[in-house]
């Protein structure tokens, strides 16, 4: 398969924000993308927390959950799930389901493929000096500019170069101000 298929890739989450269930295909592309630790045991009945990675981003998704969840709709989030090879642009239908459940649906809007980025590869090595990346549109904060991450590394004068900063998780404003206001779609 290789590729998320439309609304193939899908997890649940129960009232207590517990992985309740994963897609094969969630799986599939968690193995084919260097996270084989990723199992269906070793992530059912944990905190979706455990998974998403920045204070700021789990704010961010308990805020749009708690919308699911009390206006009983579902909302749409664009996002980026990068590889250092390929540029990929998602979205996420969060949907509400009976007794505080939510499903995740992750569709593949678009895919490009680019030259390895080693900046936001996890196998590189890290300076300890953080570089704040956007965990929703991926892009990272350079002397207050957001930029794509192949862009900030021209700025760096680093093409190539290692180590690469380390990479904390944020929200940029255009990504947490698109999330607070998405339009929601009338679940059932």
């Amino acid at each position: 398969m290789g590729e998320f298929e439309a609304a193939a890739s899908r997890y649940e989450i129960d009232a207590a924000d517990r992985i309740s269930a994963v897609s094969e295909p969630w799986l599939a592309f968690a193995r084919e993308n260097d996270a084989p630790r990723l199992t269906r045991d070793a992530v059912v009945g944990r905190p979706l927390w455990d998974f998403i990675a920045g204070a700021e981003t789990r704010d961010l998704y308990r805020a749009v959950l708690g919308r699911v969840r009390d206006e009983d709709v579902s909302i749409v989030l664009p996002f980026r799930c990068d590889s250092p090879d390929f540029c990929r642009w998602m979205r996420l239908v969060m949907t509400p389901r009976e007794a505080g459940a939510v499903c995740f649906d992750g569709m593949l809007v678009r895919k490009r493929e680019r030259l390895h980025l080693g900046i936001i590869d996890p196998h590189a090595p890290r300076l300890p000096a953080p570089l704040p990346m956007c965990s929703c549109c991926k892009r990272v904060s350079v002397e207050s500019r957001w930029l794509e991450p192949e862009d900030a590394i021209v700025r760096f004068h680093v093409l190539g170069a290692e180590p690469y900063p380390s990479l904390r998780q944020v929200v940029c404003d255009a990504c947490r101000s698109y999330a607070e206001h998405a339009t929601a779609i009338e679940s059932g």
